[in-house]
């Protein structure tokens, strides 16, 4: 049941997620930044 539970909290979020693409844009603009400070050292 918990499992069950579980899986279905990741859906509704990966659902959410997928659909609200300021969060995305958001994350990849974290995602440049950190490589960017990365490679930059």
């Amino acid at each position: 049941m918990e499992d069950k539970n579980q899986k279905f909290n990741l859906s509704w979020f990966f659902r959410w997620f997928l659909n609200n693409q300021g969060v995305t844009i958001l994350l990849v603009i974290l995602l440049s930044f950190l490589t960017i400070l990365v490679f930059s050292k």
